[in-house]
């Protein structure tokens, strides 16, 4: 149906906008480490919190020495 592609459906099964802030939620706060220090993302100048979205994750395996 036309109109459907930008709709989310929340756990009712009713549709809602992707503009719509959840109600009842609190803004999580990330920290992440720039430079040695750990600090609140939201705290980072406008570049670094550009940088940190174009970040990749590694997953680290250790061998286990068989």
């Amino acid at each position: 149906m036309e109109g459907e592609k930008n709709q989310e459906f929340n756990r009712s099964d009713q549709p809602t906008s992707r503009l719509a802030r959840p109600t009842g939620r609190q803004a999580c706060e990330v920290y992440s480490r720039v430079v040695g220090y750990i600090r609140p993302v939201a705290s980072w100048n406008p570049g670094k919190q550009s940088e940190y979205k174009d970040r990749l994750t590694y997953k680290v395996c250790q061998d286990s020495g068989a």
